[in-house]
């Protein structure tokens, strides 16, 4: 090597992989490679896949390098551990006045390495190695250490760039005496102008040695067989490669040539096995905000598969963060108490931690407003309202106008009692179901105990018990009251006048006003579902007039049905 007497160890020259022989050495951009571990470990956190692999390189007269080692792709990094070893036998001895000496020895080295790589970026990966050495030359034997770091852009799939510095580290000790390590700084690119096509280049310093570039290029053939061509311009050292490559099912086998010049050639044959392909998976972060204010909510998440579970946002930060989902659409439902719920998705995408910000409506409040009246004088009455619900609390109808309002409460159902401020009036009870950002009106109609109401504009055909149409609206009102008031017991009262009747269904006016009391009854009873026991019909014909009978006028107000509250 031209390494030899200027620095310690040259086995960390030497070019393990065939297939960065056969590129000429232009290998510090590939990171798709176990031999990675070996040129760039900046590379292995871009590897995707385990990988094993042992390689020969045959030399020059009987020297024999064998490099062992294997690299694991985990979602926490790449990891890497490879073993070197170099030997020759049968070294002739000579003494200090260069004559032969008796017998001969034998040299060898040994490096251990260990490294690791992570992605830090989609696009972007670092990582960092040590190597243990051990280097035995006839009875001389060093031992040292080394380290390795490098990065890996990725700038698209078939364009990358990579640095790495190798083999830094204190001088290797030999006794009592040391040699520096060749430490090497490289510069690296790749372009694949075609996917089945890939051209690498390399720029390397090596100190005490110089600059060396290198180009190389790789043509697959049907992803199976692979074509490589490569120079390497080094100092007092410029030549061609060649080399070829093999995949089946994750199994690579790979041979290159190498020519040294005047040294002749060397040849390296490579064998790998691929196994546990990481699957692409991507992060997501979700982020809870008010859609106003833009403030973090802690709320609950219902994720659909693969999550496929219910979490709670951080209360500080209003976000949960996942790793390592497949890729692929992902649905989920937002919910926190006072805001809408939301439905929404996204895609997981490959290599990406996505923020997805979910912002969520806020439920405006809503409101009850009406008046409390009379119910037979529609006159406006001051009561004490209570509300009960989400909200609990209490207000007073206006004394003049009759009007009540609850504003700004909670969408949701309320029950509201009224309590009349004026004795002898019956409190109400109701339901209102308060809708978002809506005001719903609810008027109260009190009753008094005792109240005789007479319901105008019920009527009935002429000497018959049947109501006509018009009656019916009269009626509807009549069940309200009775809905509203739900403890009251009332007396539907039926009156005719005195003009006589005699008919087969009919034989008097007293017949004729229980007839009709019952219609109004059971019409009440069916349409409004009222208890029976509640309603009482009583037909008292002629004998409660409240006008004359002597004129039309008269007799047509003695006509007449009384709503009476008896209880």
């Amino acid at each position: 090597s031209q390494d030899f007497g200027t620095t310690s160890l040259p086995l960390l020259r030497v070019s393990f992989s065939a297939r960065a022989s056969s590129l000429g050495e232009a290998f510090t951009a590939s990171q798709d490679d176990g031999a990675t571990l070996w040129w760039n470990p900046g590379g292995m956190g871009l590897m995707k896949h385990c990988e094993g692999f042992i390689t020969n390189h045959i030399w020059f007269q009987d020297f024999r390098d064998y490099y062992l080692g294997s690299v694991f792709a985990t979602r926490k990094g790449v990891f890497g551990v490879g073993l070197v070893y170099s030997g020759v036998k049968g070294i002739e001895l000579w003494d200090e006045q260069n004559y032969p000496a008796k017998g001969n020895d034998k040299a060898n080295s040994f490096i251990l390495q260990i490294a690791y790589g992570r992605k830090i970026h989609r696009e972007i990966s670092v990582g960092g190695g040590i190597k243990f050495l051990s280097d035995r030359i006839v009875n001389k034997t060093g031992t040292g250490f080394a380290f390795d770091v490098g990065g890996y852009y990725s700038y698209r799939k078939e364009i990358g760039f990579a640095g790495c510095v190798r083999n830094f580290g204190p001088p290797m000790k030999y006794g009592k005496t040391s040699s520096q390590l060749p430490t090497e700084i490289r510069f690296g690119g790749k372009f694949g102008p075609y996917y089945y096509n890939t051209i690498f280049t390399d720029l390397s310093y090596v100190n005490k040695t110089g600059f060396t570039f290198s180009i190389g290029d790789e043509i697959w053939f049907k992803d199976v067989v692979a074509l490589r061509f490569g120079y390497k311009s080094a100092y007092q050292l410029n030549d061609l490669t060649f080399g070829i490559g093999i995949k089946y099912t994750g199994l690579h086998l790979d041979y290159a040539f190498a020519g040294y010049g005047i040294l002749g050639g060397t040849h390296r044959i490579w064998l790998s096995k691929e196994w546990g392909e990481l699957k692409p998976v991507g992060g997501l972060i979700v982020k809870v905000i008010d859609a106003e204010t833009k403030k973090p909510l802690d709320a609950l998440i219902e994720f659909g598969k693969p999550i496929d579970k219910k979490v709670t946002t951080d209360t500080i930060t209003g976000s949960v963060k996942f790793k390592n989902l497949p890729i692929g659409q992902m649905g989920f439902k937002v919910e926190r108490e006072k805001y809408y719920p939301k439905a929404d998705s996204t895609t997981i995408e490959p290599d990406v931690t996505k923020l997805k910000i979910v912002k969520l409506q806020r439920i405006p409040p809503g409101g009850i407003m009406g008046k409390v009246i009379d119910v037979a004088t529609k006159k406006p009455l001051p009561a004490k309202i209570i509300y009960k619900g989400i909200f609990e609390g209490e207000t007073y109808s206006d004394t003049i106008t009759g009007i009540y309002k609850i504003l700004k409460i909670e969408a949701g159902e309320y029950t509201l009692s009224v309590e009349p401020q004026i004795s002898g009036y019956i409190p109400q009870e109701a339901k209102v179901e308060v809708k978002p950002g809506e005001t719903t009106t609810k008027d109260f109609e009190l009753i008094r105990k005792g109240e005789v109401i007479i319901l105008k504009g019920v009527n009935f055909e002429t000497g018959k018990a049947t109501l006509t149409p018009e009656s019916y609206a009269i009626l509807d009102e009549v069940g309200k009251i009775l809905v509203d008031n739900p403890h009251i017991k009332v007396e539907i009262a039926g009156h005719t006048d005195n003009v006589p009747i005699k008919t087969k269904e009919f034989p008097n006016n007293m017949a004729l006003s229980q007839a009709r009391a019952e219609t109004v009854r059971n019409y009440l009873i069916e349409k409004f579902k009222i208890e029976p026991e509640r309603l009482v019909a009583k037909g008292y014909g002629e004998t409660q007039p409240i006008a004359s009978n002597k004129t039309p006028e008269g007799r047509a107000k003695n006509r007449r049905v009384e709503f009476r509250v008896i209880e």
